[in-house]
């Protein structure tokens, strides 16, 4: 992923700022404004924060990602009444995502300005920022993951033990697929055993016998009795 611009596109000061406040906000290790001293030696900082996306086509989205930032002094005057901000995001790296995003997509990650966001009010362009963000460019990298399907019917891109899960399709169901964690993959069960599966082909044809496979959304993945 990379970051392009900011967020909204008729704002052309507080972006940056109003949006790097809100995630260090949440972290008790950053100072919300950084001192005189760290202004001027632009010193650099992470902070790691959840970002909403919406589209029309996927419906709600987010991504988890870790900035790099950096601290300036600002213009004097400057409509927030602060001297100093961390402003500039310097690097960026993705940590997780939830929904569905396509490779080479371009996205908006934004978060919604809070009250107490001193880059709030007073706007000069839209007198109050309600919120702000980064257009980001999607660029998948799936080395080593494998889609999985949880106990509870929810699809995740994870490592292949299962760890560090990159994508969750959020989807969680009582009813689905009721697979227990002591499945042996390659082992038959009886078929009176509804929902037991290792979730692979051959654990079909253990049960199933080679010929046609019963087939609903996923072949053996359900409640087959």
């Amino acid at each position: 992923m990379a970051v392009l611009s900011f967020f909204p596109n008729n704002v052309n000061v507080g972006r940056s700022p109003a949006l790097i406040y809100e995630l260090v906000n949440g972290d008790s290790s950053i100072d919300n404004i950084p001192t005189q001293a760290q202004a001027d030696a632009g010193t650099t900082t992470t902070v790691q924060g959840t970002l909403n996306v919406d589209s029309n086509e996927f419906g709600t989205r987010s991504i988890t990602v870790t900035f790099t930032v950096r601290a300036d002094p600002l213009a004097a005057g400057h409509y927030s009444g602060q001297a100093r901000a961390w402003r500039a995001i310097t690097a960026m790296s993705f940590n997780a995502s939830s929904g569905i995003f396509t490779d080479g997509e371009t996205i908006i990650g934004k978060r919604s300005i809070s009250s107490g966001n001193p880059f709030k009010e007073n706007h000069p362009n839209v007198g109050s920022l309600a919120e702000s963000g980064v257009y980001i460019k999607v660029t998948a990298s799936f080395a080593d993951k494998q889609l999985k399907l949880q106990d509870d019917g929810n699809l995740v891109l994870s490592d292949q033990n299962g760890s560090n899960i990159t994508w969750s399709s959020g989807f969680v169901s009582s009813e689905e697929p009721g697979v227990v964690q002591n499945i042996n993959p390659g082992v038959a069960y009886p078929p009176g055993v509804a929902g037991q599966c290792g979730k692979t082909l051959d654990d079909c044809k253990l049960r199933f016998g080679s010929g046609a496979l019963p087939f609903g959304s996923f072949p053996s993945v359900g409640g087959n009795t």
